[in-house]
């Protein structure tokens, strides 16, 4: 996702992909409204993904009512179960109410291990109903390549997968005021230099070939322009580190590549929960740290010495 070059590191172990750009367009429209007036079949909203390359899983589940999600329960009264349809291993997650400037949700999780190639039903048992969704989970596939061509900007490829549903850049910049700047000038100059991460994702701008693989492009003096934008004119940053996160999924996942955002929002264009609404996928991800920048480290001001 983004072009450091030098040493390229995998990651299968990246924890929670909580931000992919796939699973932010399928938030649209997250808690539909219904007529409690006429029979309703469907009881809950899922939304989220199960990433086998993660130790733990969160997924989103809310009771469907005629509400926007700030008016969501303190506690959803409803018993959430995970279970390997393969072995028949089953676990209860545990809930978690998550405040977010929008609201609250309901946020389900557990450490189960999810296994690549494997096949996993998650069930919401309530007082409103059942609601349940069968997920697939694709199998490993092979490292994503930098490659750096002389005549044009880098890019990644990937190869080996059903369906590409993720793909982010993700920058570190060390962030501090510029040395020397009145100490006036706002807004205040922080006590010392700080990181901070920023994400652009890239799935709009991949391009797919007949054999199957998978083009990523890395824009990164695009990208720089647009974190300068992020400053006001005090602020200086240096970019530490940046690297590009891959998702993979099955074809049961909808094709984003393909879909605009309106479409791709539609609760039943993405939705595969029986009983109920969204849409809960299966993925494998991996990252790669394209280069670093250590010879530029955060450094302070002699004045914050």
């Amino acid at each position: 996702m983004n072009s450091f070059i030098g040493m390229v590191q995998a990651n299968h172990n990246v924890g929670t992909l909580l931000l992919i750009s796939c699973i932010s367009l399928l938030y649209i429209g997250c808690e539909p409204s219904f007529d409690p007036i006429h029979e309703n079949d469907r009881h809950y909203s899922v939304f989220g993904y199960l990433n086998a390359s993660a130790d733990t899983q969160f997924v989103r589940i809310e009771k469907l009512r005629d509400s926007l999600a700030t008016g969501t329960l303190t506690k959803l009264d409803a018993t959430v179960t995970l279970t390997n349809t393969s072995t028949g291993q089953t676990v209860t997650m545990q809930d978690s109410l998550f405040e977010y400037p929008q609201g609250r949700a309901h946020n389900y999780y557990t450490t189960m291990e999810i296994v690549p190639n494997g096949s996993y039903k998650l069930v919401v048992k309530g007082p409103a109903g059942t609601s349940s969704v069968d997920v697939e989970i694709p199998d490993v596939f092979p490292e994503p390549q930098l490659l750096d061509p002389p005549d044009e900007d880098p890019f990644v490829v990937v190869r080996g997968i059903e369906r590409l549903v993720g793909a982010k850049i993700i920058y570190n910049s060390c962030v501090n005021c510029i040395c020397g700047s009145p100490a006036t000038d706002p807004p205040p100059c922080p006590a010392k230099p700080y990181i901070r991460e920023m994400d652009f994702y890239s799935l709009a701008d991949t391009t797919s070939f007949d054999n199957g693989i998978i083009r990523v492009p890395i824009d990164s003096l695009e990208d720089r322009q647009e974190i300068e934008m992020e400053y006001p004119p005090n602020r200086e940053f240096t970019i530490t580190n940046y690297r590009m996160m891959i998702a993979a999924g099955t074809d049961q996942w909808p094709d984003f590549i393909a879909l605009d955002q309106e479409a791709a929002g539609l609760p039943d264009v993405a939705t595969n929960v029986e009983g109920g609404t969204g849409f809960l996928g299966g993925i494998i991800s991996d990252t790669l740290t394209i280069g670093t920048q250590s010879d530029f480290p955060c450094r302070k001001c002699p004045e914050q010495d």
